[in-house]
């Protein structure tokens, strides 16, 4: 008894449009996946700036301009900076500035710290305390009163 079975051949050509169309796919889920991240990034900076603009500072008319700062490597830094240059917080020009550890901490208004870079935020709150400076974090688990933006 003779069975026949088909023959499934892959001839070079096939086989490349095969790996190619992977490829596409791949480079596509990555390119969505950065797009995702870049608006996250700027819906964040975004968040910031409308947060600073509701606070009623005390010391609005002695400022010259806003400092935000950013603790740690955060890429949100490239978002605020870029923003910073077409909007005001209350008629000032804003500067942004980065912080690498809590002790560098000074000469800002408004400070953003993500969880993702482990700072202690004890530490971070026993620094700032008394210095009159607006204090956002994300993804902290920690006192209601506080600015914590999550995910």
């Amino acid at each position: 008894m003779i069975i026949n079975t088909p023959k499934f051949s892959l001839n070079s050509k096939s086989i490349f449009a095969f790996l190619l169309v992977c490829f596409l796919f791949q480079i596509s889920a990555q390119s969505q996946e950065a797009n995702n991240e870049e608006i996250k990034r700027l819906q964040r900076s975004i968040f910031i700036f409308n947060f600073t603009q509701q606070v009623s500072w005390s010391n609005l008319e002695a400022l010259n301009q806003f400092n935000i700062g950013v603790l740690g490597p955060d890429r949100t830094i490239i978002d605020l900076k870029s923003l910073a240059l077409k909007r005001r917080i209350f008629n000032k020009p804003v500067k942004v500035v980065n912080f690498n550890t809590v002790e560098d901490i000074r000469n800002i208004q408004v400070l953003y710290v993500n969880n993702i870079y482990n700072y202690d935020i004890n530490h971070v709150l026993n620094k700032i305390a008394s210095k009159n400076i607006l204090l956002i974090t994300e993804d902290y688990k920690y006192h209601v009163s506080m600015i914590n933006m999550v995910n």
